[in-house]
């Protein structure tokens, strides 16, 4: 939808049909564009609505473009759409939901109700902006995972569908979504924190069945969505009450609360000295501090007893802490955590570029194997991730398509600033790796090179040009969603 002048822009709202195919609106993306073509918005609906109402948060004031499109090549539906401009006019509460969160999923209770409430089509006191990508909120929020007591099997060249597997789960509410097959993939944890990438066929077939592809071996997914396992999404979305620290194995890995990240414009890179344990410090809990590289200072979150957050180290290392301030002064990370100073040293090691990671199973100095079945890693894969070394920050131009280039497949080239050159991992169709952009936004790409002449982020991926520009937007810096990570990193033979 293209406008005959730029407008200014708070809230759209999207038709589905009603006739048919309303899953063909499944993820869709909207995107904002002003005149030159600059990216101004970018949200992905997540599982469509018959009415889908998204609020921007502000009023975008040069509008010129509007798009909704599908990542792949897939079929989009949608009946209508209407825009809206700023308006003066009060706002009025929508309708309320109320969760409530029980122990014992077979609980019997009851809930006393009054009338049910109308659905408004008003916009909210305060409506909130998500821009969550759908990877994250892909599970129906009235569906349960919870392995029952037989194992996963295998459906080769079932009627009219690919290979597939089926994992039997406790009775649920019955939901066929997404539907059909080759959908977008989705990272979800089962036993130990292991992670299984998937595409999703039904989450529950009958009430008892979640039936979906994936690449990995039948004894990988049964070792991983193991009977009484509770399957869970990967990704900074909070399903659990509230996130523990773990200090042991976690039956049920909590995800990665989304309050506290690293921010975006801070790049926690160990300089050359050890971190310290300050104990006992005026008006603190007792807690670490790791000099960094020079970066943007940043006192955030601020005070103690934060959010737990897991971060990732050398050799794919994870570290449950809670951040008391990303970069004070610009060059220290200063955070509690109940490690030993030990294995903080011995994982955010000098030189090593922290990142963000989701859910952590067990917060180890160093990844472990398990032994049996289990030959799944338990923490963190560390076969393909960026070099430590190499930063992905992009510059200031766009990412590019290379078609049919001289004897190599079709591939992107996005331009970085200067780090460290690494040609690793060479040739292509190397191992797929999932890769955070802006705002959470997760890529899955082959890398080619990783920084080729110490300017340039090489990779193959079956996204399109403008969604990889999008999530690797100008200024953002890329790194490696070990929570996320593609399957083929999980070797189970």
């Amino acid at each position: 939808m293209t406008f005959d002048q730029v407008e200014k822009l708070e809230h759209i709202r999207i038709y589905n049909r009603g006739d048919c195919c309303e899953h063909r609106l499944n993820n869709a993306i909207i995107e904002l564009f002003n005149a030159e073509g600059d990216l101004l918005f970018s949200h992905n609906i997540g599982p469509a609505t018959k009415v889908e109402d998204v609020y921007l948060g502000r009023v975008y004031n040069q509008v010129k473009q509007l798009k909704i499109r599908l990542n792949g090549r897939k079929i989009l539906s949608l009946a209508e759409v209407d825009v809206f401009g700023p308006t003066n006019q009060p706002r009025v509460p929508d309708y309320a939901r109320v969760l409530a969160y029980v122990p014992n999923l077979f609980t019997n209770f009851k809930c006393e109700s009054t009338e049910v409430p109308s659905e408004s089509l008003s916009p909210s006191t305060t409506p909130t902006l998500s821009l969550s990508p759908s990877i994250y909120k892909a599970i129906p929020s009235n569906v349960v995972l919870l392995r029952d007591d037989t194992p996963c099997i295998s459906q080769v060249s079932p009627s009219n569908h690919p290979d597939r597997f089926k994992c039997f789960i406790e009775p649920v509410t019955s939901n066929s979504k997404p539907g059909g097959h080759n959908n977008d993939p989705v990272a979800l944890v089962g036993r130990d924190g292991c992670i299984i990438v998937v595409q999703p066929a039904t989450w529950a077939w009958s009430e008892s069945a979640f039936i979906f592809q994936a690449l990995e071996s039948l004894d990988s997914i049964n070792a991983c969505f193991a009977i009484g396992t509770l399957i869970t999404e990967s990704g900074p979305a909070i399903r659990s009450a509230t996130p523990s620290m773990a200090v042991g194995p976690a039956t049920i890995p909590t995800a990665a609360p989304s309050m506290t990240i690293v921010p975006k414009d801070v790049v926690i890179l160990q300089d050359d000295s050890a971190c310290t344990s300050q104990v006992s410090p005026s008006n603190h809990s007792d807690r670490f501090k790791c000099f960094i590289e020079p970066t943007t200072p940043s006192s955030k979150p601020g005070g103690h007893n934060n959010d737990p957050v897991a971060l990732v180290g050398r050799d794919g290392c994870i570290i449950v802490v809670q951040p008391a301030t990303w970069a004070w002064a610009g060059n220290a990370f200063i955070f509690e955590s109940t490690e030993s100073l030990d294995s903080i040293n011995a994982c955010f090691a000098i030189g090593t570029l922290i990142t963000e990671s989701g859910p952590a199973a067990i917060p180890t100095a160093a990844p472990s194997m398990a032994v049996g079945l289990a030959t799944i890693p338990t923490a963190a894969p560390s076969i393909t991730i960026v070099p430590k070394d190499v930063v992905l920050l992009r510059d200031d131009s766009a990412c590019i398509s290379q078609v049919s280039p001289s004897n190599h497949p079709d591939r992107f080239k996005c331009f970085i600033e200067p780090t460290t050159p690494s040609s690793k991992p060479g040739g292509h169709n190397n191992d797929p790796v999932a890769l955070v952009g802006r705002d959470g936004c997760i890529i899955v790409v082959q890398p080619v090179t990783w920084a080729w002449a110490g300017n340039a982020f090489i990779f193959e991926s079956v996204e399109s040009l403008d969604s990889i520009n999008a999530c690797f937007g100008i200024g953002t810096e890329i790194t490696a969603s070990l929570d996320a990570m593609a399957s083929e990193a999980f070797i189970a033979n």
